[in-house]
């Protein structure tokens, strides 16, 4: 499917571009993302200061959405559920 994302494909650079994405996975959810923001963490990859970054790389974790999608084996979560998105580990 065909969405938009704002895209760092090199080093100090952001814009928002059409992308494609695949279905989601077995253990993956797709969230239509209302809103969100970008961490310090991304902010020092888009700029370079993470060495280990390679770009092209869509950037930003932290967010609040719906789901529109769940993977086969996702027993937590259904659409049309309201979920916020963090980095972390659960569980």
């Amino acid at each position: 499917m065909e969405i938009r994302a704002a895209i760092t494909k090199e080093k100090g650079s952001l814009a928002i571009e059409k992308v494609q994405l695949a279905e989601p996975k077995a253990t993956e959810v797709l969230v239509k993302i209302v809103a969100s923001s970008i961490c310090h963490t991304d902010a020092a990859g888009i700029h370079g200061f993470v060495p280990w970054i390679k770009y092209p790389m869509v950037f930003g974790h932290e967010g609040v959405g719906i789901v529109e999608q769940v993977g086969s084996t996702v027993e937590s979560l259904k659409p049309g559920d309201r979920v916020a998105l963090t980095c972390g580990k659960t569980g």
